[in-house]
């Protein structure tokens, strides 16, 4: 198989996840995640929120999906919790955060490994710098899906992800998105909780519902330092809102900086430690 470099290859945004569903032995797509740790994962909250989903199996896929498709090195671990950041109470129109505890934890390797958060709120009094920012998606014609074996002798229903750029717009940019009522608030101004991006003009394809929670990642670089600092972080999520199509335009995602400290905390809770980075 060619080397595609609009599809995402091996050892590439190692910490990108699917959520899947058991069906008598097979695995069927939900929606995907962002590994924050070798045993927590977070996602939209409307991942869950249809009723058919609330009882099955859930299961973490991770590992490499892009450049062998016969034997993909993937992990799989059970979902034994989902919190939620607002508990119980949510709208599926209305983005939150959910994350799913795994019943063990990842071995991390070079497919599979955590994305940093984003820095501390405190500290963007400094400036930083977002440069660089991508994300994954899968095409959105169903059609063209089909099954994976595995070595685990399962089968995978996904399809080759697609990796596209985006940067980070100012909140005005998104002022026309549809359903106001739930993206801003009663001055008009973009909720706290959301993130304006937009993707390079002519390039590429945006977060759809299918591609609901994908990671959006940038470079981020602090004033003043040098350019060998730059590092990864999680600035973003895919909505279930986010349009399924070809046009340049604004798209609202998920603002990870705004769930920061309640990550940190749960973070601390399930692994029992003191300091987070």
């Amino acid at each position: 198989m060619a080397k595609d470099p609009e599809y995402v290859q091996q050892f590439t945004l190692p910490w990108t996840v699917s959520l899947m569903e058991d069906d008598y032995g097979r695995r069927h797509y939900i929606c995907s995640g962002a590994l924050i740790s070798d045993r927590l994962a977070i996602t939209d909250s409307s991942c869950f929120m249809l009723s058919f989903f609330a009882s099955i199996k859930i299961y973490v896929i991770a590992g490499e999906f892009g450049s062998n498709l016969l034997f993909p090195k993937t992990q799989e671990r059970r979902v034994i919790q989902r919190i939620n950041s607002r508990g119980e109470e949510n709208n599926f129109l209305q983005s939150d955060l959910t994350m799913v505890v795994l019943e063990r934890p990842f071995k991390l390797n070079a497919d599979i490994q955590p994305i940093c958060l984003p820095p501390p709120q405190e500290e963007n009094q400094r400036k930083f710098y977002y440069k660089h920012c991508l994300s994954t998606s899968f095409p959105a014609d169903k059609h063209d899906s089909f099954m994976m074996p595995s070595l685990n002798h399962r089968k995978y229903e996904l399809q080759l992800r697609r990796r596209f750029y985006v940067n980070p717009l100012n909140e005005t940019h998104c002022n026309t998105f549809p359903m106001p009522i739930l993206t801003h608030d009663s001055n008009k101004n973009l909720m706290s909780s959301l993130r304006c991006m937009g993707r390079d003009e002519g390039k590429d394809r945006n977060t759809c519902f299918s591609e609901l929670g994908a990671p959006i990642v940038c470079e981020v670089q602090n004033e003043g330092e040098e350019e060998n600092s730059l590092t990864y972080r999680l600035v973003g999520l895919g909505r279930n809102t986010s349009p399924c199509n070809g046009l340049s335009m604004p798209n609202i995602v998920m603002n990870v900086e705004h769930y920061r400290n309640w990550i940190i905390q749960k973070i601390k809770e399930i692994h029992g430690i003191n300091e987070v980075i």
